[in-house]
């Protein structure tokens, strides 16, 4: 809805005086379309500016006023949101006019700013600055159901600051309201439009992120990502072809900006971001990747999300080490191009021996940048520190080219689908990274508590960082990784106040052991230097076998933890079970299913000292086959309503905003309990229409499931009264839902028509 579709001209004079009987003074028109002006006109009542949509009563039909209806509940369901245009107001004018009185936004509408802009595109900071704005709108419409589903230039106003708000919900599709629009009938507008909705299918909220997608494309490029001669030929681009890269029409547009795009533009659903809240989280990412090939890797992994589980722990985690070269810009204006790339080339295959030494995996490598994925923490702190010893001495051997590499380190989960995770674990890693300085290696607080029980390499007493894009603090611990001159791969060791110590004293073997160490002036376990050779230890002294012995032991004793975990977890997990399945334990007269009777005290107490109340009776439902089918009878003795399909709709399963529903059900009096209702959100169910007795909607619930739905009872509060509504599902999609409903009528008639 146009609330500022941009100012015309002062000279254009209104075409009405005021509205609503002279509430609203017309000043000026804002915009004009096919089906509607929108005017500028000040509320009397309330003294505030406010935009005025009237619609034209010619060829407005009864679909073309509940479109308009829709349009206002969609935006009134959706309340005050700061990146959403806010409805003030609804009725009728002179000659039966609709109406829609909405927030005034004074900076035009976006479709505006694009006309006046050179080259019809925006700047990319500006660009992600209004997409990042705008996905929190489009999010917060989703989490009510509400699919926009023409999401385009013209509809998204701006602010006086320049803030976006989505407007004009005329399209859009809520879960409680009924389809205005036929099956297979094409809604939106063309260029912006995904395949889905050009080819009249149901619509979901990633079908938003598609026109989002496309608009986004055109803020960079200055136009949609599909043009044609007319309407088919656009549609035809949207279902069939692939869009270029924005950087193929505006050189500048980072790699990982371009894969968003395209994801966006992807032609299924499945296949572009989960979420609105996922593509601001990536946008987010994308604006502060100004500082190096760290932060541009993180974005573009983002945005592609391999699935790294194939290469995580046994516990599901995964260490990410990202690393560049620090002043790599300055390196190719002193040595010149081609001297510059040999280096580089130098630095990578030696970071590749490294990583490949120790069973890393190479997620993503961008120029001198590196993304490394490892299952064990460990082996990601070795590599580390032999990147840092090896380039140290290449350094020194070659002065007129020394390569300085800073490094972060951070562990988390491998990968999770809903992109929480995920994506705090690789910008973390990214974000420590390029707070390194050369020649560093920085870790996250999990990291260092993961790798330090081995005590062999030293961590600083650690800083706090505040990172960008991060909120808060962040602990960061700096490996110390250097070698002691003339003391080839020993640990440099620090004073206690500036060093963090192993978190428990070692045993005597491993004391003893590392005494030994001391004494022959050998590599400790798992230190490497790159280049030497380590020497064989004299195999009659008995040292060998005691490193040997206590390196078995620790893994011992991790094996042993970990399997009394494993069996605490089972056992907890039991106990909840056997609680559970106690808690609705019951008990039955034999040949009575469903009969309750009342506990009987205990044997040891007196008639004079028995409770004033009696204990309260205990009632199971059947168990056995055969009670199971008396209880089926007993249902089907009462004839059972018929089930019209005027009674049955489908809806998303997310729950109503307008109704007050209940969070948990009630059970019957008797019988099983129905399974509760829980919202799934972008998913559908089949609802019958609510009853006031809970008996028939129990009893509704029986007969549904017997017919092999998955059936719960919902329960809301409509003006006071308590209704009873029974869901099946749910469903992926609405045309899912569509041939359950078809199914449900045919054998709900077939087993209940006759009783």
């Amino acid at each position: 809805m146009g609330t500022a579709a941009g100012a015309r001209s002062a000279a254009a004079q209104p075409q009405v005086e005021s509205i609503a009987g002279g509430r609203y003074r017309v000043r000026r028109i804002l915009g004009e379309g096919g089906s509607k002006v929108v005017y500028l006109a000040h509320d009397e009542r309330l003294d505030r500016d406010v935009a005025v949509a009237l619609f034209r009563v010619e060829g407005l039909d009864d679909a073309g006023r509940a479109r308009v209806l829709r349009e206002a509940r969609a935006m009134g369901r959706l309340g005050d949101h700061p990146h959403i245009v806010g409805i003030y107001d609804i009725g009728e004018a002179e000659q039966g006019r609709p109406y829609i009185v909405s927030q005034y936004v004074p900076g035009g509408s976006l479709s505006d700013l694009l006309r006046r802009a050179p080259g019809h595109r925006l700047p990319v900071g500006d660009t992600i600055r209004i997409a990042e704005q705008l996905c929190v709108g489009v999010e917060y419409a989703h989490s009510l159901g509400i699919v926009h589903r023409d999401i385009k230039p013209a509809n998204v106003f701006l602010a006086g600051d320049g803030t976006p708000l989505l407007g004009d919900f005329g399209l859009a599709i809520a879960p409680d309201q009924s389809r205005i629009t036929s099956h297979g009938m094409m809604v939106g507008t063309a260029a912006y439009m995904s395949p889905e909705q050009a080819l009249g299918r149901a619509l979901e909220p990633r079908s938003d992120l598609y026109s989002l997608g496309a608009l986004i494309y055109e803020l960079l490029t200055g136009r949609p990502p599909f043009i044609g001669d007319d309407l088919m030929a656009i549609v035809s681009q949207h279902v069939n072809a692939v869009p270029e890269p924005p950087s193929k029409q505006t050189p500048g547009i980072s790699p990982a900006l371009d894969a968003l795009v395209l994801k966006l533009l992807a032609k299924t659903p499945a296949e572009r971001p989960l979420s609105a809240a996922m593509v601001r989280e990536t946008l987010h990412t994308i604006a502060g990747s100004s500082r190096g090939a760290m932060d541009q890797m993180a974005s573009t992994v983002m945005v592609e999300r391999p699935n790294l589980s194939g290469h995580a722990a046994p516990d599901g985690t995964v260490s990410i080490m990202f690393s560049d070269i620090e002043n790599s810009t300055l390196i190719i204006e002193r040595l010149g191009d081609l001297r510059a790339q040999e280096v580089f080339q130098i630095h990578n295959r030696a970071l590749r021996e490294q990583v490949a030494k120790q069973g890393g995996y190479e997620v993503k490598s961008m120029g001198d940048g590196f993304m490394v994925a490892f299952s064990s923490a460990r082996r990601a702190l070795l590599c580390a520190v032999e990147i840092q010893r090896w380039l140290a001495t290449y350094s020194t051997q070659h002065p007129d080219a020394p390569l300085r590499v800073r490094i972060g380190l951070n562990t988390g989960e491998a990968i999770r689908e809903a992109g929480d995770f995920f994506g705090k674990t690789v910008v973390l890693a990214a974000r420590i990274g390029a707070a390194a300085s050369g020649g560093q290696i920085l870790v996250s607080a999990t990291f260092k508590a993961m790798t330090e029980s081995a005590g062999d390499i030293r961590f600083d007493g650690g800083r706090d960082l505040n990172l960008k894009g991060l909120s808060g603090l962040h602990r960061v611990f700096e490996v110390l990784w250097a070698a002691v001159p003339g003391q080839a791969g020993k640990v440099i060791e620090l004073p206690p106040d500036t060093a963090t110590q192993p978190r428990r004293e070692p045993s005597a073997i491993a004391r003893a052991a590392r005494e030994a160490r001391g004494r022959e002036g050998g590599l400790e376990r798992d230190q490497f230097v790159f280049g030497e050779v380590r020497q064989p230890l004299p195999r009659d002294d008995g040292r060998r076998s005691t490193r040997r012995f206590g390196r078995r032991l620790r893994r011992l004793r991790i094996g042993v933890v970990v399997l009394l975990l494993f069996a605490l977890s089972s056992g907890i997990h039991r106990w909840k079970r056997y609680r559970e399945e106690n808690a609705t334990q019951q008990t039955v007269g034999p040949r009575q299913p469903g009969k309750a009777i009342p506990a009987r005290p205990p044997e040891s107490m007196s008639e004079s000292s028995a409770p004033a109340e009696p204990a309260p009776p205990m009632v199971v439902k059947p168990n056995t086959p055969n009670q199971r089918k008396m209880a089926s009878t007993e249902r089907r003795s009462a004839p059972a309503p018929s089930l019209p399909r005027s009674k049955t709709t489908i809806i998303s399963s997310a729950a109503r905003s307008g109704d007050d529903e209940s969070a948990t059900e009630s059970a019957p009096s008797t019988g099983p309990v129905p399974s509760q209702c829980v919202p799934t959100p972008h998913r559908y169910n089949i609802e019958v229409s609510a009853v006031s007795e809970k008996s028939e909607a129990d009893a509704m619930v029986g007969r549904i499931a017997e017919l092999g739905y998955k059936a719960c009872e919902k329960t809301r509060t409509v003006n006071g009264q308590t209704q009873y509504a029974v869901r099946i599902g749910p469903y992926n999609s609405a045309d899912e839902a569509a041939a359950a409903q078809e199914k449900l009528h045919e054998q709900y008639k077939a087993a209940y028509s006759e009783q």
